[in-house]
């Protein structure tokens, strides 16, 4: 292989490395699911994913708008875009029709953003009777449950990509210790790790740190 050669694979390497770096993973989780579904349609329908013809996606829309919220609908038809940019195709999400048809969806169901009840003290109540915090698995249910809750953490935290490990939990005077070391908002290798303590509620049925402490060592009391 020549000099010029080596070095341009050598390059692709590089460059195929910075690509794979392109998106978060969290983002690129979201995009698996909306390319799944979008195959899922066309192998129903039975065409191609790529190049899709303006009728196919607008269609696809109109699926979506079935189930969906507008944010949503956009959301999932990104990857449509996304599929055909990475080919040099032209997007058909640029095409009048369905230009048109998103308008119509959104003129049609809104774009009202849906906001979640907050979750409160007697939801957790309602959790915890539901629970047998001497089983492994509904004792960590509950832990993660108090944690996401006082710490103001997502679920991505405790079950997701930058969920919190055994490691990073750890017991000091005050109560626990908790390191965040990622989140959505946070890179795990470039933002620096943030450290969450959680007090002791000294007999508390909703205390975080009876929680946490029953759950990796239950031979201790409850309540701590």
């Amino acid at each position: 292989m020549t000099l010029s050669g080596s070095l341009a694979l050598s390059l692709d390497k590089d460059v195929v490395m910075m690509l794979q770096k392109t998106y978060a993973e969290s983002t690129k989780a979201s995009y698996r699911t909306h390319l799944k579904s979008y195959s899922a349609f066309c192998v129903a329908l039975g065409v191609d994913m790529v190049p899709a013809q303006p009728r196919t996606v607008a269609l696809y829309a109109a699926l979506l708008a079935r189930t969906l919220q507008y944010g949503s609908i956009v959301s999932y038809m990104n990857i449509v875009s996304l599929l055909h940019k990475s080919l040099a195709v032209k997007s058909p999400l640029e095409s009048f029709m369905v230009k048109c048809c998103m308008r119509g969806i959104k003129n049609t169901i809104g774009n009202d953003v849906v906001v979640k009840l907050p979750v409160t003290p007697q939801i957790l109540y309602d959790i915890l009777k539901n629970l047998d915090l001497e089983k492994i698995q509904d004792s960590a249910i509950w832990a993660a449950s108090l944690l996401m809750f006082y710490g103001l953490l997502r679920k991505s935290n405790v079950v997701g990509p930058h969920k919190v490990l055994r490691s990073d939990v750890k017991i000091v005077s005050d109560g626990v210790a908790v390191c965040i070391r990622s989140s959505k908002t946070r890179k795990k290798k470039v933002d620096p790790p943030r450290t969450l303590v959680l007090t002791r509620m000294q007999g508390h049925k909703l205390s975080p740190v009876s929680a946490i402490i029953h759950l990796y060592y239950p031979l201790l009391p409850l309540c701590v």
